[in-house]
């Protein structure tokens, strides 16, 4: 959270800060598991947050006060077009102002969402949805909370600890 965003300079700040978090390798080259029930992974689901947006980081910027709506889509578009999908800043509210996220498209019709990976548009709040715009960023927080994937680190490998080196002493009998 940052209390205003007032120049392009820092909104260009906050979002290269949120690029270098998410280019973070949350999968260790692939050997991070998905935790899908509390304590179960499945090593048949593939934790890949280059690809997959529910392995990713959501990477947001919440402020007070910022430039003209305007102004942040210019700066957005302008950065997003540089960058891969993936290290696009996912949502933008200035709570008393707006908010900006993303749209996509299925069967059913066009939906918000902070998806970029499949997102097909940039979405932008209107004057009547300001008394809501907490409510919409707080909903679009949860529903990533709800499909997000979280990664079992392997802390051994994390903390270079060769497995199996420990010696194990073996239980006395009648355990005492």
């Amino acid at each position: 959270m940052k209390a205003n965003i007032d120049s392009k300079r820092e909104l260009e700040d906050a979002l290269d800060k949120i690029r270098s978090v998410k280019e973070l390798d949350r999968s260790n080259k692939g050997k991070n598991l998905i935790v899908t029930d509390p304590g179960i992974s499945l090593s048949v689901l593939k934790f890949d947050p280059l690809a997959q947006y529910r392995d990713q980081i959501l990477g947001f910027i919440f402020t007070r006060t910022t430039m003209s709506k305007e102004a942040v889509l210019e700066v957005l578009q302008e950065y997003n077009s540089k960058v891969e999908r993936r290290l696009w800043l996912n949502i933008f509210c200035a709570y008393k102002q707006f908010l900006i996220s993303y749209e996509s498209e299925d069967e059913r019709g066009p939906y918000l969402t902070s998806s970029t990976m499949d997102a097909k548009r940039m979405y932008c709040t209107t004057e009547d949805e300001l008394p809501n715009l907490l409510a919409l960023f707080i909903s679009i927080l949860s529903t990533f909370i709800n499909e997000a994937h979280v990664a079992r680190p392997d802390y051994f490998d994390y903390l270079n600890i060769m497995k199996g080196c420990t010696r194990i002493t073996p239980l006395m009998k009648g355990g005492k």
